[in-house]
């Protein structure tokens, strides 16, 4: 039973890691090299100054992700490479989130949950949204784990 269990907690990493990889890897290989959006140059400047007033960035503020861009953008000194660089990593999650989701509502098949949840990682509006530096792509995380944990509340 603890084989079984190891077996499966083995196979769990191994999808998660797939996922990470090529949400990572197609979001840095199509990426924006420049700030494509207004919303995005303001990010940017809140980095080196963070001003609701003067629109650095514009309210609410988004200080959780400033924060998030912040950290990154100290490792890597780019802020759009950096928000891409992000945006990869939460898509990858929301992706996991997804396929985890798809097998927990139907239990059909845990290929057919990774299919459902590639085909929006792959999803042009998806993909393009992942590969700029926008914030789009948190929404779609949290929405998810609300989503996930209102099914846990439900089954206890």
């Amino acid at each position: 039973m603890k084989w079984l269990l190891k077996q499966s907690i083995l196979y769990e990493i191994c999808i998660a890691s797939i996922i990470m990889v090529l949400s990572i890897t197609s979001s840095l290989y199509f990426r924006a090299y420049t700030l494509t959006t207004w919303d995005a140059v303001q990010f940017a400047l809140a980095l080196k100054e963070y001003n609701i007033f003067v629109h650095q960035p514009h309210p609410p503020g988004y200080i959780s992700w400033i924060v998030l861009l912040k950290t990154v953008n100290y490792l890597v000194g780019d802020p759009n490479l950096s928000a891409i660089i992000l945006n990869s990593v939460i898509a990858g999650l929301s992706t996991y989130i997804i396929y985890y989701i798809m097998y927990m509502f139907y239990k059909y098949s845990k290929a057919f949950s990774l299919l459902v949840s590639l085909t929006w990682l792959f999803n042009p509006v998806t993909w393009y949204y992942r590969s700029i530096a926008e914030n789009y792509v948190v929404g779609v995380f949290f929405t998810l784990l609300i989503l996930t944990l209102l099914y846990f509340y439900r089954e206890t």
